[in-house]
């Protein structure tokens, strides 16, 4: 039976309010709001290319702290445009379109964006959101990631849905003033992120903001999902041409009880005892235009 992340892991379309306002937040998180609402603006029509390495991985017994050296069971590479659409309501919807497949052209990708964008009962937003759910397909294994955007931290600090989440800013590591570590854990419910089933997975980790400018350097986030292990990192960093930091890179882990399959892997047959390991890279940021035409589904880039 194949298995899904989306069955564990499920993004809200549309986020849910978060409790009031609290009191007294530190200058650092009131800094760090300000910076997610820039990051938003200076990442508007914006496109980036991403390079997307998976791997069955031999499970150790310990879950990784860094990418594996280890000789990979079986690996797949994705390349990608991110196309970052701003939604204050989101705050930001991030949406993968695959180009090739370990160095091969996505054979039907023309045909697949043409029914996509002419599908006359789907509005323009949908059809984006349809882009990215028809290139999960790519994935490597049989656990659908649908969680896995390197915007996603920056809800944690927007303030949208900061007051969802129990921080606690630490004192600063001896010897460095320019970045403050903050640990977070969702404690509002129904939570941002809700399995199949109804129940709450409740978001926890940490982020690394500099303490000037409250930009995100590098978050970790790590989500209470019963039967799921799953851990995912990402770091930031300037770039010339854009006012804000954007992701550089996106390390991510998954594991689940039982053998890990794949249709082109030892003819669908499980692996056992492995997980899945994810790097991705972020590169050629620049403007986009995007005209969507009702009528002729035109897109422009």
């Amino acid at each position: 039976m194949t298995r899904s992340l989306v069955s564990v892991l499920v993004l809200f379309t549309v986020f849910t309010a978060g409790a009031a306002r609290g009191q007294g937040q530190s200058a650092l998180l009131e800094r760090a709001a300000a910076a997610a609402l820039r990051a938003g603006e200076a990442w508007r029509g914006v496109v980036a290319r991403e390079t997307y390495v998976q791997k069955f991985q031999p499970w150790a017994g310990v879950p990784p702290r860094e990418p594996s050296r280890v000789r990979a069971v079986v690996a797949r590479t994705l390349t990608a445009d991110l196309l970052l659409v701003f939604d204050a309501a989101g705050p930001w919807e991030l949406h993968r379109d695959v180009l090739t497949v370990d160095g091969r052209e996505v054979t039907d990708r023309a045909e697949r964006l043409a029914t996509l964008f002419l599908s006359p009962e789907a509005g323009a937003r949908e059809r984006m959101r349809r882009v990215t759910q028809e290139s999960a397909r790519f994935n490597l294994g049989d656990i659908t990631r649908t969680f896995n955007v390197p915007t996603f931290p920056l809800v944690v600090v927007h303030p949208q849905h900061r007051d969802r989440f129990r921080v606690t800013v630490r004192e600063p590591t001896a010897g460095t003033d320019t970045a403050q570590e903050v640990r977070f854990e969702e404690r509002a419910s129904p939570t941002l992120v809700r399995s199949t089933l109804g129940r709450d997975v409740r978001l926890r980790g940490r982020l690394l903001i500099d303490v000037v400018t409250g930009e995100l350097l590098r978050a970790v986030i790590e989500p209470e999902a019963e039967g799921v292990a799953a851990r995912i990192e990402v770091t930031y960093d300037t770039h010339p041409s854009l006012t804000s930091r954007v992701p550089v890179r996106m390390w991510e882990w998954y594991r689940t009880a039982g053998p890990l399959t794949d249709p082109s892997v030892q003819g669908g047959r499980g692996v056992y005892n492995a997980y899945i390991e994810a790097l991705a890279t972020y590169s050629e940021f620049r403007r986009y235009e995007v005209q969507l035409q009702e009528s002729v589904g035109e897109v422009k880039r």
